[in-house]
């Protein structure tokens, strides 16, 4: 057998990966658009919802970014960025919408586990993909009317690109064009979630490992790339501040603070319900309406105000608070989606009996109502899978950590990278609830990282090794 025989082998076998891959993003697409089978969009509809539908109409009326219609228009909004609702008045309607969703949540793990398989072989490509695709919470984030999906896609892309540049290991135009692009991208994340502006560091991230640059040149790279998410921060909360007179990006950080934050710890401490003590800090404040989303009662509340009062309700509990934070990290990592939500996104209304199942505290009645019905004894087995695969993953994540130190340093950052990005992501929003919804934006890069630490071997590696395709696959 002569070396183009070998060649024509390879070519195969390449071109059989890329399908086998292709074929499981097909599956992947099929999951997430089957809830359109439904008619309607209640099932996609959530109480965040209305505020970005609200902002969305008012672009179209010609209100700018406020809730509002042709007949009249409201207030300027601050505490929502624009990204998003600009999103849903591009497209001609909301079930459109998720379609789009559906579309790009699948171009994500698909382009995700192509680099995975290109640099670590097919079964990291596979398992990328695998946890990537099939995790319920990033099924649901699809199927929303949520920042979830577009959010997570950008943010995925732009690490995706760090990586992908890193490991040509060139500075040249491409490269060049490639860092400023993450830059955009990031930039464009936080107008469609403010707390992209946690990852401004991980712009930086990127460029550190560059090699045949002199430090110079990587600080000179790295002030320019970090501008550009900066300056975006900066002209919205000047837009802000013109329109409503507050210096801010977002309000919403303030309003998690208060509303989220500050109202658990006082729930812990009195040992009352969330929801209670947060119907009770709403009616104290003034804002109790009919309507059923918070931020509809809050969206106009002064954040300096927020912040001091959230802040000392924080400072005077901070036991209270830190073991709040610490269980809250945990939950989001490891938690299922809520029951009853899967269960209404799958389009099943619950009934009492099954609700009282899902809910329910006591082992020997749950077991009991679950098998006394099938729709009860399917949510339990796909959230018992959904809680295995988060298990699954973070075991992956803690082998890579310890993986990846055999390795030489440039070859860390393939690792250090999205792990850092997934941190950052799920360190805010620990403690808030809806576990699922918040960890889906660092599902991707968890995935890669993952899939590396269940697949490398435990040998020192270069860094041609680590970026080049893996000839072996089987």
């Amino acid at each position: 057998m002569d070396l183009s025989d070998l060649s024509l082998i390879s070519d195969r076998r390449k071109i059989g990966n890329v399908l086998l891959l292709a074929a499981i993003a097909g599956l992947a697409l099929v999951i997430r658009i089957w809830p359109l089978l439904h008619p309607g969009i209640a099932w996609a509809w959530h109480p965040d919802s209305i505020g970005y539908a609200r902002l969305a109409n008012g672009l179209l009326a010609g209100c700018g970014f406020t809730q509002g219609s042709r007949s009249a228009c409201g207030i300027a909004e601050v505490q929502r960025t624009p990204g998003y609702p600009l999103f849903l008045a591009a497209l001609p309607s909301l079930r459109a919408v998720l379609g789009v969703q559906s579309v790009l949540g699948t171009v994500v793990c698909f382009v995700l586990a192509l680099f995975a398989w290109s640099r670590w072989g097919l079964a990291a490509g596979l398992l990328t993909e695998l946890i990537a695709g099939f995790d319920l919470g990033s099924i649901m984030a699809s199927g929303s009317i949520l920042t979830e999906n577009l959010f997570t896609s950008i943010i995925t892309l732009a690490t995706l690109l760090q990586l992908v540049i890193i490991c040509r290991d060139t500075l040249d135009v491409w490269a060049i064009a490639g860092i400023f692009s993450v830059g955009f991208l990031f930039a464009i994340a936080t107008l469609v979630r403010p707390s992209g502006q946690c990852l401004l560091a991980v712009t930086l991230l990127g460029i550190v490992p560059l090699n045949n640059i002199s430090l110079r040149r990587k600080i000179m790279l790295s002030l320019l790339v970090v501008s550009i998410p900066i300056a975006t921060i900066l002209g919205w909360s000047y837009r802000n501040y013109q329109q409503r007179g507050v210096w801010t990006f977002s309000t919403g950080g303030a309003n998690v603070l208060y509303y989220s934050r500050a109202v658990n710890v006082l729930a812990y401490e009195t040992g009352r319900g969330a929801s209670d003590v947060l119907a009770d800090v709403v009616r104290q404040e003034g804002r109790e309406t009919g309507a059923p989303d918070l931020w509809s009662k809050t969206f106009d509340q002064d954040p300096r105000e927020m912040y001091e009062k959230g802040f000392r309700i924080l400072l005077s509990h901070p036991s209270a608070a830190a073991l709040l934070a610490c269980e809250g990290f945990l939950q989001i990592c490891l938690l299922p989606p809520n029951r009853i939500g899967f269960s209404t996104f799958l389009g099943h209304r619950v009934g009492n009996a099954e609700a009282n199942a899902l809910v329910s505290r006591n082992i020997l009645s749950t077991i009991r109502l679950t098998f006394a019905s099938p729709w009860l004894i399917v949510i339990r087995s796909l959230l018992f899978y959904q809680f295995a695969l988060n298990i699954f993953t973070f075991i992956g994540v803690g082998l890579a950590l310890c993986r990846v130190q055999e390795a030489p340093l440039p070859n860390v950052w393939l690792v250090v990278i999205p792990l850092v990005a997934a941190f950052l992501m799920l360190a805010p929003a620990a403690g808030l609830g809806e576990h699922d919804r918040y960890r889906e934006p660092a599902v991707p890069m968890l995935a890669v990282v993952a899939a590396f630490g269940w697949t490398a071997k435990p040998r020192r590696a270069t860094l041609t090794e680590m970026c080049s395709v893996q000839a072996t696959d089987t």
